[in-house]
């Protein structure tokens, strides 16, 4: 795990990959609600969303939590981007298009981020989690002022955030942004391979649930290794902090205790 002191920056400027943050996740469930239990406590509030005619009931589960936005900058920029060269070849002057999809607050809105979880909840090994050796999972240490307790990321579990609804608690050194960036390489690339190895497997009756899962099943690869890839270019961006999450009224499904803080 890289040091506090190493980990963390001052939280100013534009939203960036890596930042910490304090938003609200939430995820579809089947009938029966199961939670894996390492995200249990993300589970705050069961949500039942009723739909129109013969279509079935949705169920969520949400729940507030910190997270680490998984974005690459570039993300942050896009649409503002295509916006102002869509201005000027209109014939505006760069300022003026500048001007004007700096004020377009429809641009950039959405972004990806991963949920913290303290590190007893995922069942591995501890030593291995918090020194970077199981995929999937990039260690955070505590932030100096106490907001971030030690914790690791999970990188399987993905939520897409509005920027006008999150509130940011924390950014982290350019030697950590490449760390996730290495992570999230590893983690995707170990998805793809799997992937296209159960493409290749039988059609049919041979093709059983106890052969996928044969197939499917976690090797060596699991293991994952610390070493840090080139730090991709930063682009700047023309968005600003968001206000404080809200979180709407939902059912409650437990107390929220101290689940605010991940303490």
């Amino acid at each position: 795990m890289i040091s506090t002191g190493q980990f963390y920056v001052a939280a100013e400027g534009p939203p960036k990959q890596g930042d910490l943050l304090f938003a609200g996740v939430v995820r579809l469930v089947a009938d029966d609600h199961f939670t894996p239990p390492a995200w249990g406590r993300l589970d705050a509030y069961d949500i039942t969303v009723q739909a129109q005619g013969d279509a079935p009931e949705l169920r969520l589960v949400a729940g507030p939590a910190l997270v680490m936005v998984t974005s690459h900058d570039c993300h942050f920029d896009k649409e503002w981007n295509q916006r102002r060269r869509a201005l000027i070849r209109e014939g505006l002057l760069e300022e003026e298009a500048e001007r004007i999809a700096s004020a377009d607050a429809t641009l950039d809105r959405t972004f990806n981020a991963s949920p913290l979880l303290r590190p007893d909840e995922v069942r591995r090994d501890r030593r291995a989690l918090l020194d970077g050796k199981i995929l999937g999972y990039l260690p955070v240490p505590p932030s100096p002022d106490g907001v971030v307790p030690e914790a690791v990321v999970d990188l399987t579990y993905r939520v897409t955030l509005d920027r006008f609804d999150v509130h940011r608690v924390a950014s982290v050194s350019e030697a950590a942004r490449a760390q996730l960036r290495y992570v999230l390489v590893q983690l995707d690339s170990y998805v793809q391979r799997r992937s296209a190895s159960r493409s290749s497997t039988p059609s049919g009756a041979a093709s059983t649930m106890s052969q996928y899962r044969k197939n499917s099943r976690c090797s060596s690869d699991c293991i994952s290794t610390t070493a840090p890839i080139s730090t991709f270019s930063s682009n700047p961006t023309s968005l600003v902090q968001g206000p404080r999450v809200r979180l709407g009224v939902a059912p409650q499904r437990r107390t929220l205790h101290q689940d605010l803080a991940l303490r």
